[in-house]
């Protein structure tokens, strides 16, 4: 594949990637005021026992200073907060609160709703299993963070 044709296939997947946020973002916006990267740092938090910061740097590649500032605004939502690690001083644990719970099933099924009209028509079965792999093979060849 030429030069050319790479960067126009880059371009096509900002295109869908922006596409696709808008709308979750306007959806969940609507729905529950929450965005997508909130929605994001939920999951992330809610799959980490005893999550901290380097654990959503690494899930959503981050910065520390984003991941803190997500968590920061997620606070001030009353969707998560901070504790003291037990044994390091110098770090948190990150960790949902009721309502950060009780939001977080409800927001996950309206994206995958939303990915499910955007993506399904546009994909047979076949087709999703292939750009599955590729997307795979894409992030394994991909420096880590």
């Amino acid at each position: 594949m030429s030069a050319v044709e790479l960067r126009d296939l880059f371009h096509e997947l900002i295109l869908i990637e922006s596409r696709l946020r808008r709308s979750v973002d306007s959806q969940l916006q609507a729905e529950y005021e929450l965005t997508l990267s909130r929605l994001e740092l939920l999951r992330v938090v809610a799959a980490h026992d005893g999550c901290q910061i380097r654990d959503i740097v690494a899930a959503l590649s981050l910065t520390t200073g984003g991941a803190s500032t997500l968590v920061d605004r997620a606070e001030r939502e009353g969707h998560c907060r901070r504790r003291p690690h037990p044994t390091d001083r110098r770090s948190s644990i990150v960790e949902l609160t009721s309502q950060g719970q009780r939001l977080l099933a409800p927001a996950s099924r309206t994206l995958e709703s939303i990915v499910q009209a955007q993506l399904g028509p546009a994909l047979s079965p076949t087709s999703l299993k292939q750009f599955a792999s590729l997307i795979e093979a894409l992030r394994a060849a991909w420096p880590p963070a």
